[in-house]
């Protein structure tokens, strides 16, 4: 029997783990000597002792595992963890907590006591009257002292636990630090009660910003007033003199050293106008004006305008229109012929062999309640192309592409600058794509461009001459302060018994008008003592004066200028202005009488009771007509009408018109002739 027993015992310790086997034999020593006591019972005894010896075994197995499992989370959880005896003495501690407090190992810690790393020490009495009450605080913020000497806020939850005799025996506790958020919530509470006044601040600020850049614009705005008053009034001097020069001279080689003068003066306005542009557009007072604008016609015209230089290098151009485009969008078809001139004109310079095309394309769409366009256009050519690392500065003012070729053929590097801008305020996109030596592809796109669908072109037939026209004596007032615009003025009218009187200032002229009621007021818009905005109200509010016609003389171009010229002037001209401008302004306020002239044309609606030229010519004439070169107009003119006298009279009108300087009238006489071939 004991053999048996003692082979059990054996068995079952092979089974065990060496921690259990431990245990085991621990039992099995107490129960031995019960065994050798009881021999002499029976094996159902025995049998029961054995049985209990291995419950033992589990009981402490079990013990052991969950002791293990609790150590395991007592070391590694995060929050810090500790134990204090009623007195105040440290009894244990985790590792978060002596990584909280900046010690190496717990030893140090479990021999204080716990107000030795309180920073408030009277807070230890108030947690132990605070438990004995409650036995639970949650969410105590306790400061301790780091080993370094720095505060540690936190946030602690403290339980009490007694003795068998239910009385208190120690405290336990967790805590999270919580200095860093802590931290935080008084930064944000010292920024919400400094909020108000920040934003106060910063609105301030804002308003200062504001002021500037109002002050800016400002100035941007003056300064564009000052730069066209002061250049547009000596090209007024330098184009109108020359206009009077040539009706004066009839000498050929010194009419033509004229036209050359006025030729080139032009070259420098179209530069003028070109940098006024773009300070127009960066002070944000250019505007798009829209109006009814035939596409096709565009083209043709560009295909027209270039068609000389085209010729002479020998190269082609092609014009691939959509079948679908419509006749006319809204547009601002001046700055669309002026982007198309400056991207044109750029393919044509720097193209010496082959071909400029021209394609547009569109897709259609509904854009509130509207029936609009997505408009494409495409200038392709086979120049020398554009570098990769320059094709996005050429669109920057005053820069150009850095290869020997281009920098010989010149140029500002304004117009593809101002060709961008441009195209952005009508939201549209211009981009680029070139190859060296293979030439380069301008693409326009263009966005909502509205139909213009029931829109009438008018088509100006007010061509001028002045032989046919006889004005009634009048008194006209000239008030301007520098004495070469009113003399030039006076030029333009001295074909006329108008009796002329001038003024130098506003304050002047005010005297003057009430002395003398003019029966016309011409008055430039800047002078000193009084300029020509303060003079014109002054006059407009007088009861007896206000009926005298003013027309404004201004260099400004200036959108809320106008606005004032037009509030208290009955209308404006802008320098430089020709003869035909000025008296066909002042047409509409002093009585005159036409004489008609059977040998010329006076009346373009009769155009058709004289025998044109033919066609070819004709389109020749519009060539040289857009190119504004009025004497190469005059010596085509003067072969055709020696060549066939039947042309003579409409001959004799384009010469009296190129002659006079009327390039916009050449233009539309030839224009007018050409549209009514094609309608027919």
């Amino acid at each position: 029997m004991i053999l048996g027993i003692v082979s059990a015992i054996v068995g079952l310790l092979a089974t065990l783990s060496i921690p259990d086997k431990e245990i085991a034999i621990s039992a099995f020593k107490k129960v031995l000597i019960p065994v050798n006591l009881l021999y002499p019972l029976s094996s159902l005894f025995i049998g029961f002792l054995l049985m209990n010896a291995v419950r033992h075994i589990n009981i402490e197995r079990a013990l052991r595992i969950g002791e293990e499992k609790y150590r395991r989370i007592f070391e590694t959880i995060v929050e810090g963890y500790i134990l204090v005896a009623m007195d105040g003495t440290i009894k244990s501690v985790n590792p978060a907590t002596v990584n909280i407090l900046g010690y190496d190992t717990s030893e140090y810690l479990n021999k204080i006591n716990l107000k030795d790393v309180c920073v408030n020490t009277e807070k230890q009495n108030e947690i132990k009257s605070l438990l004995i009450k409650q036995k639970y605080l949650k969410g105590y913020i306790l400061r301790f002292k780091h080993k370094s000497g720095k505060e540690i806020i936190a946030d602690c939850n403290f339980h009490l636990l007694v003795n068998e005799k239910g009385e208190p025996d120690a405290i336990e506790g967790t805590f999270r630090d919580i200095t860093i958020r802590k931290k935080n919530e008084k930064e944000l509470e010292t920024y919400r009660e400094n909020l108000e006044e920040i934003v106060k601040e910063r609105t301030k600020e804002l308003s200062v910003a504001k002021s500037k850049a109002e002050v800016a614009n400002e100035a941007k705005s003056i300064f564009l007033a000052n730069m066209s008053h002061e250049i547009r009034t000596p090209m007024n001097a330098i184009l109108g003199f020359t206009e009077v020069l040539k009706e004066l001279e009839q000498e050929p080689k010194k009419v033509h050293y004229i036209e050359n003068i006025r030729s080139s003066g032009k070259s420098l306005l179209t530069l003028i106008n070109d940098i006024l542009d773009l300070s127009k557009i960066e002070a944000g007072k250019l505007e798009i004006q829209k109006n009814p604008t035939s596409i096709s016609k565009l083209l043709e015209e560009m295909k027209t305008f270039f068609n000389d230089k085209i010729r002479e290098k020998g190269l082609e151009m092609i014009i691939e229109s959509d079948s679908k485009l419509p006749e006319r969008l809204l547009l601002d078809n001046i700055r669309l012929r002026q982007i198309l001139i400056n991207i044109i004109g750029n393919a044509v310079k720097f193209t010496e062999n082959g071909y400029i095309r021209i394609i547009t394309n569109l897709q259609n769409k509904k854009n509130d309640n509207r029936s609009c366009i997505d408009l494409t256009i495409v200038i392709e050519d086979t120049g020398i192309g554009i570098p990769a690392d320059q094709q996005k500065i050429i669109f920057d003012a005053f820069e150009q592409t850095k290869q020997k070729k281009a920098s010989k053929l010149g140029g500002t590097g304004l117009g593809l600058a101002i060709t961008r801008r441009l195209i952005e305020m009508t939201d549209g996109i211009i981009s680029i794509e070139s190859e060296i030596g293979k030439g380069s592809s301008f693409k326009l796109i263009i966005p909502d461009v509205e139909i213009a669908a029931g829109y009438k072109e008018e088509i100006s037939i007010d061509i001028l001459d002045f032989s046919t026209i006889n004005f009634d004596s009048a008194k006209i007032l000239i008030v301007d302060d520098i004495e070469y615009n009113i003399e030039l003025i006076n030029s333009f009218l001295g074909s006329w018994k108008f009796k002329i009187v001038t003024a130098e200032n506003g304050k002047e002229a005010i005297e003057l008008a009430e002395e003398l009621h003019p029966d016309l007021i011409l008055l430039d818009m800047k002078m000193p003592v009084m300029d020509g905005y303060e003079a014109a109200k002054i006059l407009k509010e007088n009861s007896v004066l206000k009926s005298i016609p003013i027309i404004a003389v201004s260099a400004s171009a200036l959108k809320q200028d106008k606005e004032i010229m037009n509030k208290f002037c009955d209308s404006f001209i802008t320098k430089p202005f020709s003869k035909t401008d000025l008296i066909k302004q002042v047409m509409k306020y002093l009585p005159y009488t036409e004489i008609k002239n059977n040998t010329h044309v006076s009346d373009i609606k009769n155009i058709e009771t004289i025998i044109p030229l033919p066609e070819n010519d004709m389109i020749k004439l519009h060539e040289l007509a857009m190119m504004g070169d009025m004497n190469e107009i005059i010596k085509y003119a003067n072969s055709l009408e020696s060549q066939n006298k039947k042309y003579m009279p409409f001959c004799q009108k384009l010469i009296d018109l190129a002659g006079s300087y009327m390039d916009k009238e050449v233009l539309k006489i030839i224009e007018y002739y050409l549209d009514n071939k094609n309608e027919k």
